[in-house]
């Protein structure tokens, strides 16, 4: 079970146009205030560095910030189609390194509460052999995984598709009955300790499902233009959508996001 009221959002190796994060207000009906925003300006304000080894043991050494700036592995590049900047992190693609490639994880200095809802705007994710892109939350206050984590996206080497993983203690389990899910579970048992993985789910691929040619990641993802990840934490669920940029539902492009109208997730 989750058991922590705070997360902190990780990022590894990515291109993002910004990320919001919302809280809901008392109403009738579920309604969310800003309680952060990080668009492509300063987006690397919001962010600390990991710079430790890395705790699943990878092929990588995680940088500085500092260090990483001036590698070119965490910088803004400008897109001329929406005349804005991007934050970027990613991975050296030059050097031979015999301990591990120079590689870019953030940790959010912001922690998030129960009824977070967090928004991430993709443009690219990285893809291909030895690379590991993620994003995800990851609980305070206890020894993993008590404290739960929720790995938003996840995508492996050249895989077409994102994962979706819980990692829990023991006594938490999850099911396919909503008629609204749409991906492949493959393990319903969140439990991550005694050799178990956490309960996990597949992303379709765009060639999976005739309502819905989107890509989830890897090039095809890359090649329409990335996609907008939300994730829903309340008290009742643990929710992840992945939208098209130019099909994203009307109440979360105003700012005022509504997910109980939402179709599909």
């Amino acid at each position: 079970m989750l058991s922590t009221k705070n997360f902190v959002a990780t990022l590894s190796v990515a291109s993002l146009a910004a990320q919001s994060f919302a809280a809901p207000t008392p109403a009738a009906a579920p309604q969310y205030s800003l309680v952060a925003d990080v668009p492509g300006d300063n987006f690397f304000d919001a962010w600390t560095a990991y710079s430790d080894d890395d705790p699943t043991h990878g092929f990588v050494n995680y940088q500085t910030m500092q260090d990483a700036a001036d590698q070119a592995l965490a910088a803004y590049t400008y897109d001329p189609t929406t005349q804005s900047n991007h934050a970027y992190i990613g991975v050296d693609r030059k050097n031979h390194a015999p301990n591990g490639r120079n590689s870019v994880r953030l940790i959010s200095r912001q922690k998030f509460d129960i009824g977070t809802l967090a928004v991430l705007d993709m443009v690219h994710a990285p893809t291909g052999p030895g690379t590991w892109g993620a994003y995800w939350f990851l609980g305070s206050g206890s020894q993993w995984p008590h404290a739960g984590e929720i790995d938003v996206f996840e995508q492996v080497h050249d895989t077409p598709h994102a994962a979706t993983t819980l990692h829990t203690s023991p006594g938490c389990s999850v099911d396919n009955s909503s008629s609204l899910f749409q991906n492949t579970l493959k393990e319903t048992d969140c439990n991550a300790g005694e050799a178990a993985m956490g309960c996990s789910t597949d992303a379709y691929t765009g060639a999976q499902t005739a309502q819905r040619n989107l890509a989830t990641a890897g090039d095809a993802f890359n090649q329409q233009g990335g996609g907008v990840y939300v994730m829903s934490w309340t008290h009742s669920g643990i929710s992840v959508w992945m939208f098209g940029r130019d099909s994203l539902p009307s109440d979360l492009a105003a700012g005022k996001p509504n997910p109980s109208s939402w179709t599909d997730k």
